[in-house]
């Protein structure tokens, strides 16, 4: 009804926020097809302030999509995974959106902590997803991020920093 409200009294904004609302579905439902068509049917010539924002928030939806098919080990979207998330994370940068960052940062965290011998990587990705995830107050995702670090860590047989970080999750 919002898409329909916004289509209507000519609101290109709202009518993009609407459909990207709509896609949460999708994913939630890991029905990524239909959401990877549904995000190609947003019409992104628009010219208004926000269109930074909303080009970010639909490149870090494409990027979940592609994440979720190579969970699913449909290895052939890593490329696109990465493509997307590098675009969505350079507009974040552009326009300091820091809950895009988060997302792309704890995206590519997970990528990476489920890749083998990529622990590094994964932790790297989870300290700067804490970083942003502090200033942007998104308690539950830090918290999430310093679950995997201690996983990651313990994987790695490196107890102090693994309590070290379950004791920073505790805080």
């Amino acid at each position: 009804k919002t898409k329909d409200l916004a289509i209507k009294i000519n609101d290109k904004e709202d009518e993009v926020l609407a459909t990207i609302g709509m896609l949460y579905k999708y994913i939630v439902l890991r029905q990524t097809d239909i959401a990877l068509k549904e995000i190609d049917k947003i019409k992104t010539d628009f010219s208004i302030e926000s269109r930074d924002k909303l080009m970010a928030l639909i490149y870090r939806f494409k990027s979940t999509c592609y994440f979720l098919k190579l969970l699913g080990n449909e290895k052939k979207y890593k490329k696109d995974f990465f493509e997307y998330t590098q675009k969505s994370q350079a507009l974040a940068e552009k326009i300091n959106d820091i809950r895009i960052s988060f997302s792309n940062f704890f995206g590519l965290s997970i990528y990476y902590s489920n890749e083998s011998k990529q622990t590094d990587s994964a932790n790297y990705y989870l300290l700067k997803a804490i970083d942003v995830g502090k200033q942007a107050g998104t308690i539950r995702e830090i918290y999430m991020c310093y679950n995997y670090l201690v996983q990651n860590y313990t994987k790695q047989n490196d107890l102090d920093n693994a309590e070290k970080y379950a004791k920073e999750a505790l805080d």
